[in-house]
């Protein structure tokens, strides 16, 4: 099974419609940047991406139920190589987020997705879980970890 990026962390940033206390539409848009870097000793060793990783997601989000929200990810990522010869993965999947109100300003979120990934000609399953959390930072826009 391909691991997609194993350690990402740096920067993420989510938009979040609806501010962070309250989410009127059902609908909320997402989005994330990250860097981070490979743990499998296959893909540092032999496959050569022992450099940084940068990923990006795109995701909609669907709160039938509050707090649970159904999510559509599509997601991709560039792994360099001191080789010269970079990998890349492409996912779409779907997903499960729970994102619980903390505060007027701060949501707790956890979030699992399964997906189809494509790199070079291959296509594997990949699986992801996250744990953050994002602070308001106007009515419809906020950021976190």
């Amino acid at each position: 099974m391909h691991v997609a990026p194993a350690v990402l962390a740096a920067l993420i940033l989510w938009a979040a419609p609806g501010g962070v206390a309250a989410q009127p539409s059902a609908f909320v848009i997402r989005g994330s940047a990250g860097a981070g870097a490979m743990v499998s000793a296959d893909q540092r060793g032999w496959l050569g991406l022992d450099s940084v990783a940068l990923s990006g997601a795109a995701l909609v989000s669907y709160a039938a139920v509050e707090p649970l929200n159904a999510e559509l990810r599509l997601a991709g990522g560039y792994f360099l190589s001191e080789r010269g010869e970079p990998g890349a993965l492409a996912e779409a999947g779907l997903g499960l987020r729970l994102s619980v109100p903390v505060a007027s300003w701060l949501r707790a979120e956890a979030a699992a997705h399964v997906s189809a990934g494509w790199t070079g000609r291959l296509l594997r399953p990949t699986a992801d879980v996250s744990l953050g959390g994002s602070f308001a930072l106007a009515d419809q826009l906020a950021a976190g970890p």
